[in-house]
């Protein structure tokens, strides 16, 4: 039985090396050399799995256990509203950002927003 921590560990640790293995598709692509399409598949499963197995699912576990009785509703409202303007404010960042940066650099910034997602889980996610 795994707790919410590791499996929370797990998704920030196998999304951050998803968006990494995308980055160097990229940058190997931006240099004239060919990586295969399986690579991307692998990626794009990785990314799957972690984001299945835990962000997906626990955040709203946890949602329910660290807030009282006496706020949870009003908090639990603040908390989804948050996810879903954060959900926004990415997919409309997604569209300009290659953009600027460049694919190889986007997904190296994502990379280190999931790498701070799992030193994040580390430091402060208590386990259940």
């Amino acid at each position: 039985k795994a707790g919410r921590r590791p499996l929370l560990q797990f998704a920030g640790a196998s999304m951050c090396l998803s968006h990494l293995g995308m980055s160097y598709h990229h940058l190997a692509l931006e240099h004239g050399l060919q990586t295969s399409p399986v690579w991307v598949l692998a990626c794009l499963i990785v990314y799957v799995i972690g984001f299945t197995i835990g962000m997906g699912p626990i955040p709203w576990i946890v949602l329910a256990e660290i807030f009282p009785v006496e706020v949870l509703g009003p908090a639990s409202i603040i908390a989804i509203a948050s996810s879903w303007t954060s959900s926004f404010v990415v997919c409309c960042a997604f569209r300009t950002l290659p953009k600027a940066l460049g694919w190889d650099c986007t997904y190296m910034l994502l990379a280190c927003v999931c790498f701070g997602l799992f030193i994040f889980v580390t430091a402060v996610v208590p386990e259940t």
